[in-house]
């Protein structure tokens, strides 16, 4: 049975998460604290005594929701699976890199900060958004989205499951005629238009962050949300993560891509459930494991 690793991005951070594993497994604990020091940031105050409000921002969401998805690697591995490829959405791309021994820990922490606070300057709070169209046909919502030049496809997630992101205004345009074509709409917990043209800013000055890394050959196929592929190289990883923070995100076509190397189980690393609900829209009949905030999460070691 060959396993992948799933990571989420931003909108699965809640407050509280991770909480119960990092207090009860010590290796989780050591990697959560080693990761809020790499970012001289006081994540556990942040994360488990402060508000949703202050988690949703851009700048404490993204670097929280990596450290509490290192921290659960840590018992994944624990548990021995064998890893045979990684995935991340979104920012979670980041954490797949450290899990494929691409990026250390605490470059991929210095990394997501300064992603997190470049993003949250690209556009003023309140003025974009992003929501997921369930249900939508994705030629046909593409020619209605066209319409709306503060509008873009954000990401492709899964049959009928597609987000869009842009200005605020716009998206409360759009919502009256999406609801005419009878399609669910769920706003995201983001607080802004990313992967969309709107995040170009964005991407072009965290370029030059990127550019000072290092990275390391993968030790296994990490899905590149850009390409939606599985990918090795390690000499693209950079311009492609920076490609990814504008640009639409093909997820549904990375799961694809893990299934069709014979990928039959699905580990979701980090806090809620978001990703293995997108691989049950996909390929139902496949293995799927949670892993939030239940310790030990029903899991058992394997060979």
């Amino acid at each position: 049975m060959k396993t992948a690793l799933l990571f989420p991005g931003q909108g699965s951070q809640y407050v509280g998460m991770g909480r119960s594993w990092i207090e009860s497994v010590p290796s989780c604990r050591s990697v959560f604290e080693a990761a809020s020091e790499s970012i001289d940031l006081d994540l556990q105050q942040l994360i488990w005594h402060g508000d949703e409000a202050q988690l949703r921002q851009t700048a404490v969401a993204q670097p929280a929701i990596v450290a509490v998805s290192l921290a659960l690697l840590e018992r994944v591995y624990e548990l021995g699976f064998v890893i045979d490829c990684v995935g991340g959405h979104s920012v979670g791309e980041i954490s797949s890199l450290v899990a494929a021994d691409a990026l250390e820990m605490a470059d991929a922490m210095r990394l997501v900060k300064r992603r997190g606070e470049l993003m949250e300057a690209a556009q003023p709070a309140g003025r974009g958004g992003m929501i997921a169209v369930i249900g939508a046909d994705r030629s046909e919502l593409e020619e209605i989205v066209n319409a709306y030049s503060g509008l873009g496809i954000a990401a492709v997630n899964a049959p009928g499951q597609i987000v869009l992101g842009g200005l605020q205004d716009q998206l409360e345009q759009l919502m009256p005629v999406l609801r005419a074509k009878r399609w669910r709409m769920v706003k995201l917990n983001v607080s802004g238009p990313f992967h969309t043209h709107w995040m170009a800013s964005a991407a072009e000055k965290w370029a030059r962050d990127v550019a000072r890394f290092t990275f390391q050959p993968p030790q296994c196929p990490y899905a590149c949300n850009v390409t939606g592929r599985l990918e090795t190289d390690v000499a693209q990883i950079g311009a492609r993560l920076v490609a990814q923070v504008s640009s639409t995100l093909q997820w549904e076509n990375c799961i694809r891509s893990m299934l069709a190397v014979g990928v039959t189980r699905f580990i979701d690393v980090g806090p809620g459930h978001t990703l293995t609900g997108h691989v049950k829209r996909i390929a139902p009949a496949v293995e799927t494991i949670t892993l939030d905030e239940i310790p030990g999460a029903g899991l058992q070691a394997v060979d």
